[in-house]
């Protein structure tokens, strides 16, 4: 019996958390083990009458049969859009978070009212600015810190640091729910609960748009012509606060009514995130099976049926390494080179190494330069480091006679990696020491310019070099008051001519500290212009502050300064991939194959400029 004859139904969401089945149900008379989760839900949905109908994929398929796990799999968009209703359940709960189930509830009827639920950007965003200024004028600057610190604590710290994101016990968002709540947000008819709380998808969608719309018109208004009205602290402490989750929930309803969602949109979508860990917590979606990553968003993915013409379908019978590596190949062919900037140092794989030319999907990834936009495919800001070469990349998969799996691009060499910089006191790429901040700032920049005097003939002028410096101490990219992510402009150098005046001490060169002071001498910039204490917190030192987690700045032996991860060694080479919107670091091996190993920024060459006169040849990575 098809679908298409089922009864009416609703179906169940949930995280399946701890995959351990240490419950037990009578199902057809016999015993079935269940995981905890799923249990704490069944106990709490049952009805005190009569029965009713319900799908639930733990029972509807059977566990220990993969074939029928791949094809049940493979029809769940199918079966989630035909359920009548969708009921995720979000845990067991707790008085404090079934307290921001009602806040949200109260929210959402009123944002539902104006029209919330289908506009995120609703409205002139000078009304929501006023009615936040007004707050302001009433009560006092002191009063943003506590409606930023009341957004905090009873609503997203609550509701993310809970269950009504569906986290695990170890506090990692489920992957697999997200998946079945894309089937929600395409719906009209769903409940989210919680414990003995509820809230339907409109009112929770309408909340949520309201909140994160008037976010964004009060950080608009951080350092307006007008002088604006936020202080630093209070920027920080709204903007900051709203967590990775909640930016992927909200922009979940738009990116699903979108045309083309195809599987690379949905990994950048569950997989990427912030790189500071400490602030935003986990920011990748964890799942019960590694395999999990590729197959539960299969069913979502707009390109499936292409996927499947390529032989990606869900297949358990698979080891993780077969089908991370399959996926990988087959997005590469299909023109998603900007995948490659997505493999990032990494522990060893739990299920085996894997080519070095394939992400791991399992293990957190941080944003790559170049950041997607809503719809998750456009990648902002362009580069255009292969010329006219983006159109078309050329792809060849093949596996040599060690049954290693290899990958062929067409590209080329254009130089070597010279030297990376060197911090004594720098432990780990990965954390910033608390008060380390602004030192931190200092020696990345100094180093960055001082990697650039390996060729001191490299630029005309100490005010190029700056600017060179500049630019790839940030990977050339920064936000622009929307919130876009933009190719550097004018005013980096200004912030840059800042932080070296403020930075001079720090230069143990002679040479070049002469001439970084003959420099500020003919500036006009005033030590008095900025204060050091806010430096940290804004422009260009902020900037690099996010960038500089696993990543170091390097310089190429033509010169050029660059930026890539923390696995980059001298006598590594800068490739250009036809295709590619930026380079990459390769390194070479005995067999005159390669080893990927890093993107890479490299100032000067991010436009085309080393394409004319190249020869393209292919570059075979294992």
């Amino acid at each position: 019996m098809g679908l298409e004859c089922a009864p009416r139904y609703p179906a169940l969401s949930y995280a399946w958390g701890c995959a351990e089945r240490n419950r037990v149900i009578i199902v057809n008379n016999l015993k079935l083990r269940i995981p905890k989760n799923l249990y704490e839900a069944l106990f709490a949905l049952r009805p005190s009458l009569s029965p009713f109908l319900l799908w639930v994929d733990y029972i509807c398929i059977n566990q220990e049969d993969e074939a029928e796990k791949a094809w049940q799999v493979g029809m769940m968009r199918d079966i989630y859009a035909r359920a009548d209703r969708v009921l995720a359940w979000m845990g067991p709960g707790d008085p404090e978070s079934e307290n921001v189930v009602r806040y949200l509830n109260k929210i959402g009827e009123e944002a539902d009212s104006c029209g919330f639920q289908h506009v995120l950007n609703i409205g002139d965003n000078i009304i929501w600015e006023h009615l936040a200024k007004l707050y302001a004028s009433r009560l006092g600057d002191s009063s943003l810190g506590f409606i930023a610190t009341r957004l905090k604590t009873t609503l997203f710290a609550a509701a993310f640091d809970c269950h009504l994101f569906s986290r695990t016990h170890s506090g990692v968002p489920q992957l697999e729910t997200l998946a079945l709540m894309g089937q929600m947000l395409r719906l009209e008819q769903g409940d989210f609960i919680y414990g003995t709380e509820r809230i339907d998808l409109t009112r929770f969608r309408a909340a949520m748009n309201a909140l994160h719309c008037f976010n964004g018109a009060v950080c608009g208004r951080y350092k307006a012509d007008d002088g604006g009205w936020l202080t630093p602290y209070h920027f920080h402490l709204i903007r900051g606060d709203f967590f990775y989750q909640a930016s992927t929930l909200v922009n979940a309803p738009t990116i699903m009514r979108m045309p083309v969602f195809p599987l690379i949109a949905l990994l950048r979508l569950t997989c990427i995130g912030s790189p500071n860990l400490r602030k935003h917590g986990p920011h990748h979606l964890h799942c019960s099976d590694p395999r999990d990553k590729i197959f539960a968003l299969l069913g979502l993915a707009t390109d499936q049926e292409d996927l499947e013409r390529r032989g990606v379908t869900p297949d358990y019978r698979k080891s993780c390494r077969e089908v991370y590596t399959h996926v990988t190949a087959v997005m590469l062919q299909q023109g998603h080179l900007s995948l490659l900037s997505y493999i990032q140092p990494r522990h060893k794989s739990d299920f085996g190494d894997l080519p070095s030319w394939v992400p791991d999907w399992y293990q957190p990834i941080t944003e790559a330069f170049q950041i997607p936009a809503n719809d998750q495919m456009t990648l902002q800001p362009a580069f255009s480091s292969s010329g006219m070469h983006t159109a078309g990349p050329e792809v060849e998969v093949k596996r040599n006679t060690s049954g290693k799996d290899i990958i062929s691009l067409m590209g080329y060499v254009y130089c070597d990696v010279r030297d990376i910089a060197f911090f004594p006191d720098r432990v780990s790429t990965w954390v910033i020491p608390e008060g380390q901040g602004f030192s931190r700032v200092e020696q990345w920049f100094l180093e960055t310019l001082r990697l650039t005097y390996h060729d001191k003939t490299a630029f005309s002028s100490f005010t190029e070099r700056l600017q060179a410096v500049a630019r790839a101490s940030v990977a050339g990219v920064r936000q622009d008051t929307r919130g876009d992510y933009v190719r550097t402009d004018e005013r980096l150098y200004a912030e840059a001519e800042c932080l070296l005046r403020l930075s001079m001490h720090g230069i143990r060169d002679e040479g070049i500290r002469r001439e970084a002071r003959d420099f500020l001498r003919g500036t006009r910039l005033e030590r008095s212009a900025f204060r050091s204490d806010e430096i940290p917190w804004t422009g260009l030192a902020a900037d690099i502050t996010g960038r500089s987690l696993k990543r170091v700045p390097f310089v190429t032996t033509t010169g050029r300064p660059g930026l890539g991860y923390d696995n980059i060694r001298p006598g590594d080479v800068v490739a250009i991939l036809k295709g590619a919107q930026v380079p990459y670091i390769l390194r070479t091996l005995r067999n005159g194959r390669f080893k990927f190993v890093s993107e890479a920024y490299v100032d000067g060459i991010m436009d085309g400029e080393t394409v004319p006169g190249a020869t393209f040849r292919w570059l075979d990575l294992e």
